[in-house]
């Protein structure tokens, strides 16, 4: 079937970046509110945003949040400045109707371009760190399938789907000469946050945490993540503790969860959510803290043990989904369908000055129109 990711997806780079906003802003271990006020804490670029985004970032109080919010409006900005190969200043981040507002870019009448329809990406940010996993989108062979009861395709951006299948059953209309919609989804999640990560050191404190968010996950879920061993990373680092990896874990899950229903447009209140359940979770192995491996991927074959069901519907094969590790405490899941990672260059993530590339495309400095 088209939804199946396979030799039918469209094959392009991924492009995947991050930036770490702690040295600008530290993440500390308070709550300690930080109004806008000083000549110091004025936002990089904010002035080159659009007057909207600009409101949406200057509404948090807190430094890093704030940050974090204007990191994640640059990227989507640089994606499309250097991939649609547009002037900064004409970048206009599109949204789908509330309350998902997932955003996306869909080219202007007059846009030139070749090759590709729009550009597809998510967003997520999470104790200091933001990332950006985001590609082209193919042209269509054929018009794409029309609801007549809203005259609108079943398939463009601005539509919500009201369950996970939906875009299953929508692929399953098209044609054999056409593409799948290209859908991704991202998340990253830390494994100690002060003060919002509980101290988590023992069984019965795991429980209770896991406990608090029995709306989100299913019962299985919620028993594996509590008593299911975890194997032991290879090597395994003497330190390293059966509660460590059992947080390690839980967040793990909150990742997958968090990046699927990104990819199919909906946000953590869908009623769905415990019947959206994945078994056989894999833990990624922490990486080092240097400049030369910050990152570790998780291999295939774990992956491909990975299983996700939707009322007892295995549709894992129906998305290409990775788990990595940043650093020690970061995790990272993406998730996309009818797209094949066609990459152009190595390293698989590269990181983001916000006073580097940034600043250099947003007044004008740079050479991505070439």
């Amino acid at each position: 079937m088209a939804y199946i990711n396979g030799n039918d997806a469209f094959s392009t780079p991924i492009t995947r970046y991050y930036v770490d906003i702690r040295p600008h802003a530290p993440v500390n271990a308070t709550r300690q509110l930080t109004p806008l006020r000083k000549e110091e804490d004025k936002l990089p670029l904010l002035h080159t945003l659009p007057k909207e985004t600009q409101d949406v970032i200057t509404k948090y109080v807190r430094k890093p949040d704030r940050f974090m919010s204007l990191a994640s409006a640059l990227l989507k900005h640089l994606f499309i400045h250097r991939t649609a190969k547009i002037p900064w200043s004409k970048v206009k981040v599109e949204r789908t109707p509330k309350p998902h507002s997932r955003p996306y870019w869909a080219p202007p009448n007059d846009w030139s371009g070749k090759g590709f329809e729009g550009l597809e990406f998510n967003v997520s940010h999470q104790a200091g760190m933001v990332v950006l996993v985001g590609c082209k989108t193919p042209k269509r062979t054929r018009d794409a399938r029309i609801d007549y009861r809203h005259d609108v395709s079943i398939r463009s951006p601005s539509v919500i789907n009201p369950d996970p299948t939906a875009v299953l059953e929508a692929d399953s209309w098209i044609h054999d000469d056409e593409r799948e919609d290209v859908r991704i989804g991202v998340d990253i999640a830390c494994t100690w946050e002060p003060p919002r990560t509980p101290d988590l050191s023992t069984q019965k404190q795991l429980e209770e945490w896991v406990d608090i968010f029995e709306e989100m996950f299913s019962k299985k879920e919620q028993n594996d993540m509590k008593y299911l061993p975890v194997p032991s990373p290879v090597p395994s680092p003497a330190d390293i503790k059966d509660a460590d990896q059992k947080t390690r874990r839980f967040y793990t899950y909150w990742a997958l969860k968090e990046a699927y229903i990104k990819m199919v447009g909906e946000g953590l209140l869908a009623p769905w959510l415990r019947e959206l359940e994945f078994r056989d979770v894999p833990v990624p192995t922490r990486a080092k803290v240097d400049e030369q491996h910050m990152w570790t991927i998780l291999p295939d074959q774990q992956i491909n043990r990975l299983g996700v069901l939707f009322k007892n519907r295995n549709i894992a094969h129906t998305m290409h989904t990775s788990l990595e590790a940043f650093q020690d405490t970061f995790l990272v899941a993406t998730m996309t369908r009818g797209v094949v990672d066609h990459p152009e260059s190595d390293p698989r993530w590269t990181e983001i000055d916000l006073f580097g590339a940034i600043q250099s495309c947003a007044t004008g400095n740079c050479r991505c129109l070439e």
